[in-house]
């Protein structure tokens, strides 16, 4: 009778230990995610403001109209740069969009302040 108590304690106990690994790979990889993403600003560059109301996975995607293919809603980006100006991000998923909205800020990004700014998004697969 104690030998079966004994089995039973084990495979809970194991259940519960993987449960726990399992648990805490899933918060290192969102931490991976999301925090490295804020970690990629270049030194002597202040992030752009963003617009409040971004969802947890999904940041600002909602914009898109309930449609994958289709492009952001237009009023709603046009709204966002009364509100924050001509250079601000929004949140897409696991990724920071910058959006330009006047040909001056695409003037002072890509071409005054291009050593600062040409620069890729590292490639986290390719990485490892």
């Amino acid at each position: 009778m104690a030998s079966t108590w004994t089995t039973t304690d084990n495979i809970h106990t194991l259940f519960y230990a993987s449960s726990l690994v399992f648990s805490l790979g899933v918060v290192a990889v969102l931490y991976h995610v999301f925090a490295g993403e804020r970690s990629r600003i270049p030194k002597g560059l202040r992030p752009p403001p963003s617009p409040p109301g971004a969802r947890l996975f999904s940041g600002h995607s909602h914009i898109y109209n309930g449609q994958v293919t289709s492009n952001p809603s237009e009023s709603q980006l046009v709204k966002w740069a009364e509100e924050l100006g001509e250079i601000y991000q929004i949140q897409m998923g696991t990724q920071r969009w910058v959006v330009l909205s006047s040909p001056e800020a695409v003037k002072e990004i890509f071409d005054r302040q291009g050593t600062l700014t040409s620069s890729r998004n590292v490639n986290r697969v390719a990485m490892g």
